[in-house]
């Protein structure tokens, strides 16, 4: 009896390491989409937030221009800096990542659908967290 209570907690690991992945991934893209798409190298335990700018091809390969209602440029340099959770390419770059999310989406109140928005806000709310008083004031550079 003391050799199955040994047994039950390294089970209980063994089953949430192996399900960790296929539960972060709402996108249900398990084997499609790798870590390296978005990711700048692994493992990434201390640096989760750097992604690289190829992550934007990984995105348009479902998300086409014609699915896209309210579309900020991508791959353009940021003047200023942006708040932690709002990362940035590897280079400084604007990138899909910068305000969306690939791995889980929440439930806004009055929204009625989820969405992979990486703060709890829409529309132009969600555009004051880095466009402090006008969301049509640029913050970035031209492409290079």
């Amino acid at each position: 009896m003391k050799r199955l209570w040994k047994c039950i907690p390294v089970s209980l690991m063994m089953v949430c390491f192996f399900m960790s992945a296929a539960t972060l991934a709402s996108h249900n893209e398990i084997g499609k989409v790798r870590c390296l798409s978005c990711h700048v190298k692994l493992p990434f335990n201390k640096i989760a937030d750097r992604f690289t700018l190829y992550s934007v091809k990984t995105c348009r390969k479902c998300h086409n221009e014609k699915m896209i209602t309210f579309d900020h440029p991508v791959g353009i340099r940021v003047k200023k800096t942006l708040p932690p959770d709002l990362p940035l390419s590897e280079d400084g770059r604007m990138i899909c990542i910068t305000c969306h999310t690939f791995h889980r989406a929440t439930y806004l109140p009055g929204y009625g659908q989820k969405t992979y928005l990486r703060r709890g806000v829409l529309g132009k709310r969600f555009c004051l967290n880095c466009h402090k008083t006008d969301p049509l004031k640029p913050l970035m550079s031209k492409p290079q």
